[in-house]
């Protein structure tokens, strides 16, 4: 009888040129609807807020899956959840996939 093999999921850090981001981060396990694509570990989204003085600020909404979900083999533990929201902050800061690859 084989049996498959786990491993952590696999996800890419930004360059370390990518600016951090400098907002308020919020974590929300809830990729599987909001992200819309049923292979995503995760997304981001910025939310922007303005106070009564009309002072502006934004956070980085970042929707995960939760810590345990496997998938095509890898499973999100910790270690790898981590890496997923410095990946998804980096989103935040503006950082593209598409320049990820130039």
């Amino acid at each position: 009888m084989m049996r498959a093999i786990i491993v952590a999921a696999v996800i890419a850090l930004p360059p370390k040129h990518t600016p951090p981001f400098d907002g308020q981060v919020i974590v929300v396990p809830d990729a599987a609807t909001f992200c819309g694509r049923p292979d995503a570990w995760g997304c981001a989204s910025l939310l922007w807020t303005a106070d009564e003085q009309g002072r502006t600020s934004y956070a980085c909404v970042i929707h995960t899956l939760p810590i345990g979900t496997v998938m095509k083999r890898q499973v999100l533990n910790a270690k790898s959840h981590a890496r997923l929201i410095e990946h998804e902050k980096a989103h935040c800061s503006g950082w593209t996939h598409e320049r990820a690859r130039l």
